[in-house]
């Protein structure tokens, strides 16, 4: 396989670094219940570590910026099972009071918990 100087320069050394930042991109994004950019990142590292037998260099760098764009997005999945059909519910961080915690109980709400990272999104589908 013939790659180009560009190509190589690409492949061997700034798609490395970029699949390093997104690694820990991914681990700080997973700790603020963020799953929906989790899909987007397998299939981007699916496509780098296949790109010798095929080259979608716009696809990878589309799926790149698509993942990172995803961890910025005001709604989420969850896998928190909610009284109801499918829905979106309010995320709920910090200690929660007592109107909070019965809202919780009934669906309208997702309490996060206590440790509050400032990227979380503000509403989880629930089911």
């Amino acid at each position: 396989m013939n790659l180009s100087r560009k190509e190589k320069i690409g492949l061997f050394l700034i798609g490395p670094l970029v699949l390093i930042a997104s690694t820990f991109w991914l681990l700080m994004a997973l700790s603020s219940q963020r799953l929906l950019c989790l899909p987007i990142y397998l299939a981007a590292c699916g496509l780098y570590f296949s790109f010798k037998y095929h080259r979608p260099v716009g696809l990878l760098i589309g799926l790149v910026v698509l993942f990172f764009g995803s961890t910025f997005l005001p709604v989420d999945i969850s896998l928190i099972n909610a009284p109801g059909p499918p829905h979106f519910a309010r995320l709920v961080m910090g200690f929660p009071t007592k109107e909070t915690a019965e809202a919780g109980k009934r669906g309208e709400v997702v309490t996060g918990g206590c440790v509050i990272s400032g990227h979380e999104p503000a509403w989880l589908l629930v089911w």
